[in-house]
């Protein structure tokens, strides 16, 4: 019992540390208040406009300062409204199935259009997303069917799976061309057939993007290729995979439930693989973990070491061995040949992660890990044990932020295993 309450606080502590919070700092609930057709949710230093009220009709001007709080965040949805204007100060948008939209004001200020932002709006022909705006959420725009004209500034980084799926912008753009790539994202490959190569340039491969295309019969992947989306092959008809050495993830069932496919290659040694997770049933039954892979009938192919090796023998995947790879320094968590607060960093993200159930990075972090060989353990969940051990690399930091907080949680490890 002891260790279990320690252990509670270690990971109550670590959160805490990691995202920069007090224990008294953790917001409480919001209250909400009514603004003539709007409702709003108060918080400390801003508001955000939760429900419009449904009956609403023509435009709706938000404003941007509400019982003297700036609105930094806008999500409802299901209003009658033709037309809305979101405010200079809005950073979060989220408006979704809105029947009669037909035309948003966006400010130069916002950043993330948020999953199913403007999605469900079949009268809206033209979105202009602002320069600035770095993440298109999770079907922003599904089923916009009208949707023709859309401007998307260079400083997106992230679209979600989805966003623009069944949209008449979409489907211009597959006629154009069955790779619809989108400031170096793979967005849509849905309509693709037979063989296809991914051109030069391509950095991610978005969730679902090929999903369901399924007269695909195989894939070629660009060397500048870096990561592969949730469910991005999931279902399809592919026979052999090869991952080049750049790309460092693999996202959750990106290739699950591929009936025919015999083999997957993955040429980079520390290449993550995300698990989706499930937590237990809360009567005793088990956390549940799905793999990238999930339901392969072929082989991994890897490197001895490997975070293919790992992931193969942690689900029970066959696998073959390409060989040794290079040495790699305990602790270079990024593969760079060196260990610095970059990897301090990626480390302390991933333990986090590892607090809330999501497992993405532990596998990489298992393989550079000075207990690497005590895979059992790792199989329960000893992610804490590994952190542990490399965080005693990370204390030579000094006085650096990361550094702080790996010397306080060995201090916690050390007075548990007291």
């Amino acid at each position: 019992m002891k260790r279990l309450r320690k252990a509670a606080a270690l990971s109550a502590a670590a959160v805490l540390l990691c995202t920069g919070l007090s224990a008294g700092s953790v917001q409480a609930s919001a209250e909400e208040f009514m603004e003539g057709v709007l409702t709003f949710s108060r918080y400390a230093d801003y508001a955000e406009a939760v429900i419009c009220v449904q009956d609403c009709t023509g435009e709706l001007v938000i404003p941007a300062v509400v019982e003297g709080l700036p609105v930094r965040k806008v999500s409802f949805g299901g209003t009658r409204l033709t037309s809305i204007v979101i405010p200079e100060g809005v950073t979060e948008v989220t408006v979704s199935s809105c029947p009669l939209l037909e035309q948003v004001s966006l400010p130069d200020s916002l950043r993330i259009l948020g999953d199913f932002a403007f999605s469900d709006c079949p009268k809206l022909k033209t979105i202009v997303i602002p320069d600035g705006v770095t993440e298109i959420g999770e079907q922003a725009f599904y089923q916009d069917i009208r949707l023709t004209d859309v401007t998307i500034p260079e400083s997106v980084r992230s679209i979600g799976g989805g966003a623009f799926r069944f949209s008449a912008w979409m489907e211009a753009k597959q006629q154009e061309n069955p790779l619809v790539v989108v400031n170096s994202i793979l967005i849509d490959g849905m309509t693709c057939t037979g063989e296809v190569q991914i051109p030069e340039g391509v950095t991610q491969i978005a969730d679902w993007a090929f999903a369901p295309a399924f007269e695909l019969t195989g894939v070629q992947f660009p060397e500048s290729l870096e990561r592969i989306g949730a469910s991005a092959f999931e279902g399809l008809n592919l026979k052999s995979v090869l991952i080049p050495e750049n790309v460092k993830q693999i996202d959750y069932r990106a290739f699950a439930d591929c009936p025919a496919l015999e083999s997957i290659k993955v040429m980079n040694p520390l290449c993550d693989f995300a698990l989706s997770y499930e937590p237990g049933d809360g009567k005793g039954g088990p956390d549940a973990y799905t793999p990238s892979f999930s339901g392969l009938t072929g082989k991994l192919i890897g490197y001895t070491g490997s975070t293919a090796e790992t992931y193969a023998e942690l689900f029970g995947y066959q696998f073959e061995s390409l060989g040794d790879a290079e040495p790699l320094l305990n602790g270079d968590y990024n593969g760079d040949g060196a260990i610095g607060s970059d990897d301090a960093q990626n480390i302390l993200n991933v333990y986090t992660r590892s607090l809330s159930g999501k497992k993405s990075g532990c596998l990489r972090l298992a393989q550079n890990c000075l207990r690497y060989q005590r895979r059992r353990e790792h199989r329960r969940g000893g992610c804490t044990g590994c952190f542990a051990v490399l965080c005693q690399k990370y204390a030579f930091l000094g006085s650096d932020a990361v550094g702080a907080v790996c010397r306080q949680i060995i201090r916690m490890l050390s007075a548990d295993s007291v």
